[in-house]
């Protein structure tokens, strides 16, 4: 089955939860490319989406225009162009995540799907998750989460939360489901632990709590349930669920703390932050290499850490000069 109702003719991205296909092989939704790659076939006059140079890269007749009805849809205004590219980018990851992870719980009735498209054959916006010069936008980090052989996906059916663990591998796998609900200030408000048995090549709810267990008229828009698998004596899946819409969340302004180290091969980079911080982009100017994680959440008091691989040497000093660290509430106007 081909699913394109959302996109092509305006449905919400929870349209595809009302699919229950065999095998989708095809479905996607727009985004543009980070400003680097922009910048590639614009000059600065040109960045405004609907400037001609803009219009010509989007071999859709609609499709700049259908990425900012869904963007006003979910998110307030973006303050600039860069901004509303990288929001772009965010938008198209959680709508595809929310279609894959809906794929995966199905099954067996579903047994696979197949986001389009992986790449492009030139620098332009579209459905792709890889950019012409191979820089990976949010989908493509998001793709590796999702469709991870080991997932856990939070999902609300009737007055409860349902938490489902998918898993692709061939045995069955011993594993812990913690649940913790808490403010974007990081204050725990409920926990839950259940140790399980992850039946193999399955999707089965391993946890409900009902919704009002949670609530207790608590304000939504500071709120939000995260959650985690843990197997092989690691965490192998997070997930977080909202009560509010995107657009309602009283996303708070963060404080990112960012240490940088040399290694062998590159740059480890641990972030920490004070209060929930949402989709954390990291860039970095004039420099060529990769970012091993990107387009992730930060949760207050946690450490996260990652490496971004390069040949080339900085000072570390310069390094961190070089690096910006985006969230979605400073993307905001």
């Amino acid at each position: 089955m081909h699913f394109w109702q959302v996109w092509h003719a305006s449905e919400p991205f929870s349209s595809y939860e009302g699919q229950l296909p065999r095998f989708l092989s095809e479905y996607g939704f727009q985004s543009f490319p980070q400003l680097e790659t922009v910048a590639a076939y614009t000059l600065p006059s040109d960045r405004d989406i609907q400037s001609p140079v803009m219009l010509a890269h989007q071999r859709h007749p609609r499709g700049n225009q259908l990425i900012r009805e869904y963007m006003l849809r979910d998110y307030r205004e973006p303050k600039d162009f860069e901004s509303f590219l990288y929001l772009s980018q965010v938008l198209q990851a959680e709508g595809i995540k929310l279609g894959a992870e809906h794929f995966r719980r199905i099954r067996p009735r579903n047994m696979g799907s197949l986001y389009w498209q992986i790449d492009d054959c030139w620098p332009v916006a579209s459905w792709s998750s890889i950019d012409y010069f191979g820089r990976w936008k949010a989908l493509q980090y998001y793709s590796r989460r999702f469709y991870n052989d080991l997932l856990i996906s939070p999902h609300a059916e009737g007055d409860s939360l349902h938490f489902y663990v998918v898993s692709d591998r061939l045995t069955a796998v011993p594993a812990q489901v913690r649940v913790t609900l808490m403010n974007f200030e990081g204050e725990k408000l409920f926990s839950e632990e259940r140790n399980i048995t992850i039946k193999p090549n399955n999707s089965s709810s391993y946890l409900d709590v009902p919704v009002s267990t949670l609530l207790k008229g608590r304000d939504t828009t500071n709120l939000m349930v995260y959650c985690e698998l843990v197997a092989d004596g690691q965490v192998v899946s997070r997930n977080e669920y909202f009560f509010s819409p995107p657009k309602k969340l009283a996303l708070p302004r963060p404080s990112i703390n960012v240490d940088v180290l040399k290694v062998r091969g590159g740059y480890k980079i641990t972030l920490s932050s004070d209060k929930f911080a949402r989709a954390v982009y990291l860039s970095l100017d004039k420099q060529t290499g990769f970012f091993k994680d990107n387009y992730f959440d930060l949760l207050p008091g946690e450490k996260f850490e990652l490496i971004f691989s390069t040949r080339e040497s900085l000072p570390v000093d310069e390094f961190k000069h070089r690096l910006a660290v985006r969230t979605m509430v400073g993307s905001l106007g």
